[in-house]
């Protein structure tokens, strides 16, 4: 799955169900591994553990890819880095709303590029 792939799906885990403050959380409001079966709201960073299924560090350059696709659209400064996210997402003041739109530039951009990249490949 490609980075666009990916988010995507973690948008849908968090247009599912987002928390705060924790990486996911069961029917019953308790933590939970955002892989879980069992979890049924997300926020930002467990939602794209969830899409990407984290489950060994062979899956942390894929994670990775798509935590800094996200982190590129906050005001962090010049170089956005991971930890960004998780103080944004828990926010007290944050809304799914945000956390949506968010992911909704992340995925404009990552097409853009995903589209220009085909391009180039195409004139090779």
């Amino acid at each position: 799955m490609s980075t666009l792939d990916d988010l995507i799906k973690a948008r849908s885990y968090v247009a599912a169900g987002w928390t705060q403050n924790v990486v996911a959380r069961n029917a019953q409001g308790q933590m939970v591994l955002p892989t879980s079966l069992e979890a049924v709201s997300h926020c930002l960073d467990g939602a794209v553990e969830a899409a990407v299924n984290f489950k060994s560090k062979s899956d942390l350059p894929r994670f990775r890819m798509v935590m800094r696709a996200l982190a590129a659209q906050l005001s962090v400064g010049p170089t956005p880095y991971m930890g960004c996210t998780t103080a944004w997402n828990d926010e007290p003041e944050r809304t799914i709303v945000e956390v949506l739109d968010l992911f909704d530039r992340a995925i404009k951009v990552q097409k853009h590029i995903e589209e220009e990249s085909m391009v180039n490949e195409v004139k090779l």
